[in-house]
Formats: structure tokens, sequence, C-alpha cells
């Protein structure tokens, strides 16, 4: 069982960004935790839209639908 990391301190971003953390886990099973990133709202929002796009689930529907 992969542990997790220690939680970092609680830190609040500023106005029109947010403090993201990222963990990913590649094609080997290796998880790759990153320090918490500050990024503008936008920028947050742009990528997690992509990232649903990507989704399995999404491509299916897509396939059925068209």
């Amino acid at each position: 069982m992969a542990r997790r990391p220690a939680p970092a301190p609680i830190r609040t971003p500023r106005r029109g960004h947010a403090v993201v953390r990222i963990s990913v886990v590649d094609e080997n099973g290796f998880v790759h935790d990153y320090a918490p990133v500050e990024a503008p709202l936008g920028a947050v929002r742009d990528a997690v839209t992509i990232l649903h796009l990507q989704r399995p689930e999404t491509a299916t529907a897509e396939v059925t639908a068209g």
C-alpha cells in the first residue's frame, strides 16, 4: 500500500489563484507527488476541462453519440 505524503501546511492562495496539489501514477504504477503549485484560476479551470475531456468515459460517450 502506498503511503500518502504528510499534509502540507494550509496555504491561502492570492486572489484569482488556486493552490493545486498534483499526484500522478505512471504506467509502471509509481506514484509521483508534486509540491503544491499556486496557479491562476483560469489556467486551473482550463487544465481540469482538458483532463475531464480526456477521460475514457467521455471518449466512449462521444463515439456512441456521434
